[in-house]
């Protein structure tokens, strides 16, 4: 007996322990097996101990014999600890695969989009439960259809073609459109990406998300852009894009072409007469009789109010003008019969033709004017051709001019404010100017007749930097007692578009001692598309003074989203003709909601103008319009009337509290 003997037994017995060990943690049958196979070698060595070697003489190395058993147990404990090993490593794998296995599972079956597999014939292999949620067909029906069958005929070349590129191993990206089974097509943003095993492409994973609504909602701003939304006719933004198309082909042809500008005779009668809501309607059947009445191919626009204009493309002679003018006069005569009104309308049409009438779209449209005006002089319910005689209401427009151009040294302008009011907190925050003329003989004239011609003239850029300055130094005076504040003061295009414009602001700021913070500059959204790059360059030189930019008027212009987000803007101004009948009228109801609720998405503020009654009010703070102004607080007002509501504002919060 020798002590490597027994040490031996003693690895051995080490390595039998830590393999059962080893078997009821990984409970794998091979260590069993193994385990058992180095037990029973050991049992037999204590055999061989007890049995043979117990009375003979003891020593420390023994026999040779023994030196083999040593050398046994120690490499048998190495083979054992490496097989262990392996095998943990191994069940380690394991459990990593089926813990992916489980998140992809996860993933694929609890994903709200449809998430399905193909093989490379276009045959559905798998979907998750969602699939069937969003597309209405079952794996079972998938199974028995390639997804061309479930594709609008029109977009399966491009979806096959999406299809190929995926299974060559190129993830695409793609819109199409799908049959539903409950009718009518889906819109869907559809993934492909190629499925590789060992390398090789086997198959296409497929994402779909349901667009619809979004789609919906994108076509809902896209006819608020180009489309009046009261008559469902193009507006004059997409009457002014059609003119400058169709005169550039006329051009190219030497075609003639002709502008109908016309409105409806004592329209302002029936409105005041009848109300705004039979007026609304009148316009609106008036839209219907103008598309299905006329034979010729015109193009008619509502541009404002109960102006309409008609484009004439491709004439031979100035006799097709003239027959669409009195297919429209004969089919405006026949009464309207609405709310229980008959209403008799006609309507007094200038024409202008190109090329003798001008060259230019707004020469054409301005020539149109000009010839309507001659009509209605003419007893209404006629046409007339433009014609270089027709200078009374060019002499009056002149006439204006010249005055408009001695209104700013002759200290004729004032400065009206109209305050702007915290929804959640009913605080003045702001107060808009508005200019006003007061002419020494004509009394108060109406922006709405001396802001177009001094857009035109471009008087409007010294009248709007003199109310800029004027409201920065009067707002500044006012903050010694409301010392939070701030001036809102429109920006016309042409101001807008000034090369020094920045050096103004920067200068009207400085002079009035005014935080630029306490400025608010609102621009129409149409003034941003004429150079949408320069525009946003303006924006951002403007923004860096620390002013802020309103966007006015609101869905009256024609925005496009993708140039929406890039405007450093804080906030979106709701015009006042989609405020008007929110309570109503469901289109403009919903599309009030929908520009709210995309102003917040982008993380600006909406504020709300022309609110009129508490109907109105409720309705926009239950879509959490941030702020408002209108009738409803106050009308515009001088500063000795504004600065009273302001103190009296001041007094009742004081009271208040």
């Amino acid at each position: 007996m020798s002590f490597m003997y027994i040490l031996s037994i003693v690895i051995r017995a080490i390595a039998t322990i830590w393999t059962l060990r080893a078997v009821t943690r990984l409970r794998d049958w091979r260590l069993a097996t193994v385990a058992t196979a180095v037990g029973s070698v050991m049992v037999y060595q204590l055999y061989l101990l007890f049995g043979w070697y117990w009375d003979r003489p003891w020593s420390w190395t023994g026999t040779s014999t023994d030196t083999y058993w040593m050398f046994d147990s120690f490499i048998t404990s190495l083979a054992v600890y490496y097989v262990v090993r392996i095998i943990s490593d191994q069940r380690g794998i394991e459990q990593q695969l089926k813990d992916k296995e489980q998140q992809y599972r996860s993933l694929f079956e609890h994903n709200q989009d449809a998430v399905y597999t193909l093989d490379l014939a276009g045959n559905f292999l798998s979907s998750n439960p969602a699939c069937q949620q969003v597309t209405g067909y079952s794996l079972d029906t998938l199974r028995q259809l390639e997804f061309q069958n479930l594709v609008v005929t029109e977009d399966v070349p491009m979806v096959e073609r999406q299809f190929r590129l995926a299974a060559r191993g190129e993830a695409t990206e793609f819109e199409c459109r799908i049959h539903n089974p409950s009718g009518g097509p889906t819109d869907f943003l559809v993934k492909f990406v190629p499925m590789l095993i060992n390398g090789s492409i086997v198959g296409v994973y497929g994402i779909a998300k349901d667009i619809t609504e979004s789609k919906l909602a994108g076509e809902r701003v896209r006819r608020m852009a180009f489309y009046d939304m009261l008559t469902d006719l193009p507006n004059r933004v997409l009457f002014e894009q059609r003119l400058e198309q169709e005169l550039e082909r006329a051009r190219l042809q030497g075609q003639l072409l002709a502008v109908l500008f016309f409105d409806l005779d004592r329209f302002k009668f029936i409105n005041d007469t009848f109300g705004h809501s039979l007026g609304d309607r009148l316009l609106q059947a008036v839209a219907q009789r103008l598309v299905s009445s006329v034979q010729a191919e015109a193009i008619f626009s509502r541009i404002s109010g109960d102006e309409f204009t008609a484009l004439l493309p491709d004439l031979r002679n100035v006799h097709q003008v003239t027959e669409v003018a009195q297919q429209i006069l004969v089919a405006l005569e026949r009464p309207f019969v609405l709310e229980g009104h008959e209403i008799f309308i006609t309507s007094s049409i200038g024409i202008s033709l190109y090329p003798d009438d001008g060259c230019s779209a707004d020469k054409l449209v301005q020539h149109a004017d000009t010839a309507m005006y001659r009509a209605k002089e003419n007893g209404r319910n006629n046409y007339q051709l433009f014609q270089s005689a027709m200078n009374k209401k060019v002499t009056e427009r002149l006439t204006l001019e010249h005055d408009l151009r001695k209104a700013l040294e002759r200290n004729e302008f004032v400065v009206y404010y109209q305050p702007q009011v915290n929804a959640a907190t009913g605080e003045v925050f702001g107060l808009e100017a508005l200019v006003r003329w007061q002419h020494p003989t004509r009394g108060m004239i109406s922006p709405a007749e001396f802001i177009p011609l001094a857009e035109e003239s471009g008087l409007i850029v010294p009248i709007g930097e003199w109310v800029l300055k004027t409201a920065c130094q009067q707002v500044k005076r006012w903050q010694r007692v409301f010392p939070n504040l701030r001036a809102a003061v429109n920006l016309s295009a042409r101001q807008f578009q000034s090369d020094n414009l920045v050096e103004i602001v920067a200068q009207a700021l400085e002079e009035a001692e005014l935080q630029a913070h306490c400025l608010d500059l609102e621009i129409t959204e149409s003034t941003t598309m004429h150079n949408v790059d320069r525009a946003i360059a303006t924006m951002h030189d403007l923004k860096s003074l620390g002013i802020q930019i309103s966007l006015d008027d609101f869905g009256t212009g024609y925005s496009s989203l993708s140039y929406l987000k890039h405007f450093p803007i804080h906030m979106l101004k709701i015009d006042r003709s989609f405020v008007r009948d929110i309570t109503t009228d469901e289109d403009d109801a919903a599309i009030v909601a929908s520009v709210i609720a995309m102003a917040h998405s982008l993380k600006l503020n909406v504020i709300a103008e022309g609110v009129e009654t508490e109907e109105q009010l409720a309705y926009l703070m239950e879509r959490r319009c941030d702020q408002m102004q209108g009738y409803l607080f106050s009308q515009p007002l001088p500063v000795e009337k504004c600065d009273e509501l302001l103190h009296f504002i001041n007094k009742t919060q004081v009271g208040t509290v």
